[in-house]
């Protein structure tokens, strides 16, 4: 009986310290958790670092938490009526009707990201991926495009120190390159992963905006080197960029044509 005590009482803790975190609160010591829950500083210490091992809290510094992946992964099962899985499912749908390619949507959380929806492709070379993936932001399409608009301090912060492990030999590696490459991506407006991550793989993104012109998740086609040839890639990209549209517009985004100058005539 004293053995189920104990195990009630470290739930109740954990859930605890989890209840710590907000969007107004987003970062926590073990020594200002123990200090709002009463738990000890040991106890929290403890507790924090076991979420830490299983992804339910994020080293960020040395002894500053923040939440982890797998509690994203965990809240995202709990959707409203108009979430963002919702409304991207039957765009995902047809993206991956339309390509024969697999579909992917994936969402940033922090210096985490999580492909945290996926429509199997019809071709019979459709590469399978997998829910819930954590994906280099230097060599995934779908990554890439989650960070599209990150100013150099952003991505500093949440990138690993370069130079970045060589995953196959187009990995990027430095970042002038990656910079370089997200200039490209935005100018031609998707991103690129040309056998970054697997050689035999390539794959293609776009983000995904809500009503107020940022960048909430991003979506991505992925398929060998057979399917996604460069001459397959205008028409490939040309269904990826009208869904992500499509799924932006039913989030609200309104995008912004520029005005037209009238010659003499000032705006």
């Amino acid at each position: 009986m004293a053995e189920v005590s104990y195990s009630v009482r470290a739930v109740e803790r954990t859930l605890a310290i989890l209840k710590c975190f907000s969007p107004a609160h987003t970062e926590h010591t073990y020594q200002d958790i123990a200090q709002e829950t009463g738990i000890p500083e040991s106890t929290a210490f403890k507790l924090m670092k076991l979420l830490t091992q299983e992804g339910f809290l994020s080293e960020v510094d040395k002894g500053v938490f923040r939440i982890g992946l797998e509690m994203y992964r965990l809240g995202s099962l709990y959707i409203t009526d108009k979430s963002l899985v919702q409304t991207a499912q039957p765009w995902l749908r047809e993206l991956a009707d339309r390509t024969g390619m697999t579909a992917n949507l994936g969402v940033r959380h922090d210096a985490d990201n999580s492909r945290i929806l996926i429509e199997q492709g019809t071709s019979p070379l459709s590469l399978s991926t997998r829910l819930g993936e954590n994906m280099p932001y230097t060599s995934s399409a779908l990554a890439k495009a989650l960070v599209l608009d990150l100013p150099l301090e952003e991505l500093e912060r949440i990138l690993p120190p370069p130079p970045w492990a060589a995953l196959t030999k187009n990995t990027i590696t430095t970042m002038p390159q990656f910079i370089k490459e997200l200039a490209l991506s935005r100018e031609r407006g998707y991103t690129v992963d040309n056998e970054e991550g697997v050689l035999g793989n390539r794959c293609f993104g776009a983000p995904v905006y809500d009503a107020s012109g940022e960048i909430v998740a991003a979506i991505s086609v992925t398929g060998t080197t057979l399917e996604a040839t460069p001459e397959a890639e205008p028409c490939i990209v040309q269904q990826l960029i009208e869904i992500a549209h499509c799924i932006s517009e039913e989030l609200g985004y309104q995008r912004v044509e520029p005005t037209p100058q009238v010659k003499g005539v000032r705006s």
